[in-house]
């Protein structure tokens, strides 16, 4: 791309000295990470020559850099305007549409980028995960194929087949895409984290805890590793070291309004109530789980779960005050009946009267 570049300058020395000037100096901002000052500098040489493509292009891509992804859109498609084939502008607006959660754009820029250099593995791969963001899980594994076939001995696109057969519950099949990635990159953190997904789905949950130690080995360490850690440690009724695990799972992703899905704030102090209440530290896990209703008010899980934590502490009216919440409910009517955590209530008339009426 930098021998096009020099081939454009020695040709087009009608380009005025000033717009050299601002140019050059946003290219040497860019090679500095001074993507800011980079971005002006490309607007001045705009102002010279606003028809000119490596402006754009280089703009959109500092744009990029800085996650301005709407900005950086609209430069690349000012570049393309200028250059309607180009390969590269073709595929960092996808990155950009991608970045962006417009998967559907992403895809058809990665196609177009495609039509232009068909055997390139980053357009084939990231064409497979835009597909596989949409839910075109065949399309997905017929793309990372299509990029393994070009670079076989690169990790990404076995990886993505991974990912994209465990979105459609094809375990099995994903930890053997998993495995051929490890085989490749033994390191690579992310693999190993998804491979435990896999584990534990399939609910063999010694393995998973062995992939998510791995995966925290290789320097993975981050909310979700934890938390799938400390998932998997309860389901082993490891429940001291699961509490351990929901700590550094809490430590990492303390604003939960940050999170892609706020209600998982209210799991993640939810699983850690399970946990204590596991270890029969009731008052402790009822803390737990009111921290989890200030992020999801409503959670009939959570609510229950209040009620028979309280009811072992024969705290009669904080449980019925819970329990009447979710009680028209059946799955927890049905489990209120033979639940030993209420045996305390049962000569309650309220406790009587909630259970007298089928939901």
């Amino acid at each position: 791309m930098n021998s096009q570049m020099e081939d454009d300058r020695s040709s087009q020395e009608t380009r005025p000295e000033d717009y050299w000037s601002w140019y050059d100096r946003g290219r040497n901002l860019d090679a500095e990470a001074n993507y800011s000052e980079a971005v002006t500098h490309y607007d001045k040489a705009l102002e010279s020559r606003p028809s000119d493509y490596w402006a754009w292009y280089n703009r959109g891509s500092a744009l990029l850099s800085l996650k301005r992804y709407s900005e950086a859109v609209a430069s690349y498609k000012q570049a393309l305007e200028l250059r309607p084939d180009d390969y590269w502008a073709r595929y960092r607006l996808g990155r950009a549409w991608h970045y962006l959660e417009n998967y559907r754009q992403a895809a058809v820029c990665y196609e177009k980028a495609i039509e232009c250099k068909s055997g390139d593995y980053w357009a084939w791969y990231r064409l497979g995960d835009a597909q596989r963001q949409l839910g075109e899980v065949d399309s997905a594994l017929n793309s990372y194929s299509r990029a393994t076939e070009i670079k076989p001995k690169r990790w990404e696109a076995y990886y993505g087949r991974g990912r994209a057969l465990d979105a459609a519950e094809r375990f099995d099949e994903a930890i053997a895409q998993y495995d051929s990635a490890l085989a490749i990159g033994p390191h690579e953190a992310v693999v190993w984290y998804d491979r435990g997904r896999a584990l534990h789905d399939l609910e063999r949950y010694d393995l998973a805890l062995s992939d998510y130690d791995r995966a925290i080995s290789e320097e993975l360490d981050n909310f979700w590793v934890w938390y799938q850690r400390g998932v998997v440690l309860s389901e082993l009724e490891r429940p001291d070291e699961a509490i351990a695990s929901f700590d550094r799972a809490i430590d990492r992703q303390p604003d939960w309004q940050q999170l892609a899905w706020e209600s998982l704030g209210s799991w993640v102090w939810s699983d850690r109530g399970y946990a204590l209440d596991q270890l029969g530290r009731y008052q402790e896990a009822i803390s737990n789980f009111e921290k989890a209703l200030e992020i999801e008010p409503h959670s009939p899980e959570t609510i229950y779960a209040l009620a028979s934590c309280y009811a072992v502490l024969g705290n009669v009216e904080q449980s019925l005050a819970y329990l009447q919440q979710v009680i028209n409910r059946e799955e927890y009517y049905t489990k209120a009946k033979t639940d030993r955590k209420f045996d305390k209530l049962r000569s309650s008339e309220l406790f009587k009267s909630l259970l007298s009426v089928d939901p």
